[in-house]
């Protein structure tokens, strides 16, 4: 059976479906709370085909620990049902679609990678150079042992946005198609599995290192404040010049006042 809208917005029947549906509620309040502003979407319509393709970049959960932002490519892709006597007159929304969908998010690539290749099959705009070689031809081992299709973030986030938005709806598609531009032209934008891999690698890297960076800084700092404060307690010549300087001064003191005096008690003996 192929993917369907259903399957996303609904993936499990009875307890299936009330064991899911605590991550299905706080996917949902995420949504409203981060992604909702910070997704972008755009569409192309293949007329030949009567085939819509979504493109999307959604922000990593991840980027308020990395210096730079990092955004995930993510692909749904809705063609006629094959061999569908009962889709025979054209809908006006995308519910009865054959969905395949595409994402470089680590969540994805190791989790949904060989059941895509295997069971559904990937967008046709997506070549072999964009998959990661190891996730399509070794099942996984530690996520999705099963193989079945699940609930994944930012899969779920796309599709979710598109049925908030009214997007599934022929009518309001036509708001996110730009005129003139293909599929060729959005995947220029498109990162590669391997890509986006080796650039969450790096951001990660580079956080460790400015981590490290400030852990020393902050440690040298110390460690200047540390010597700072026994070179000022150990030195006698810096101690002794301070207390020869208060003593100089109370010295300097007394004399003035008993220049005054003197003054004073003349004044005093003069009046008389």
């Amino acid at each position: 059976m192929p993917l369907r809208v259903n399957d996303f917005m609904n993936p499990f029947k009875g307890n299936s479906a009330f064991s899911i549906k605590p991550k299905i509620d706080a996917l949902k309040k995420e949504y409203f709370e981060t992604y909702a502003k910070k997704i972008y979407c755009s569409c192309v319509y293949n007329e030949r085909y009567d085939r819509y393709t979504f493109f999307f970049k959604v922000p990593s959960s991840g980027n308020d620990k990395y210096p730079v932002e990092l955004m995930y490519d993510i692909i749904i892709e809705f063609n006629p049902p094959k061999n569908d006597k009962k889709v025979v007159q054209p809908k006006a929304d995308l519910n009865e679609y054959d969905i395949y969908i595409y994402s470089n998010s680590p969540s994805f690539i190791f989790t949904f990678d060989y059941v895509i290749k295997t069971q559904y099959g990937f967008p046709h705009c997506i070549g072999w150079m964009h998959l990661s070689k190891v996730a399509i031809t070794k099942p996984p081992r530690i996520r999705n042992t099963l193989q079945i299709m699940t609930v994944e973030k930012t899969t779920w986030m796309c599709f979710f946005h598109l049925a908030h938005n009214g997007y599934l709806t022929k009518e309001l598609i036509n708001t996110l198609i730009s005129s003139g531009k293909n599929e060729a032209f959005y995947m220029k934008h498109v990162a590669s599995q391997p890509e986006k891999l080796k650039e969450l690698k790096d951001l990660i890297e580079l956080m460790k290192k400015n981590r490290e960076d400030k852990r020393l800084k902050k440690d040298e700092k110390e460690v200047k404040k540390e010597l700072t404060k026994n070179s000022l307690f150990h030195n006698p010549f810096k101690t002794n010049f301070k207390f020869d300087f208060t003593f100089m001064q109370n010295k300097k003191l007394k004399k003035i006042e008993k220049k005054n005096e003197f003054k004073t008690n003349m004044f005093v003996n003069f009046k008389k």
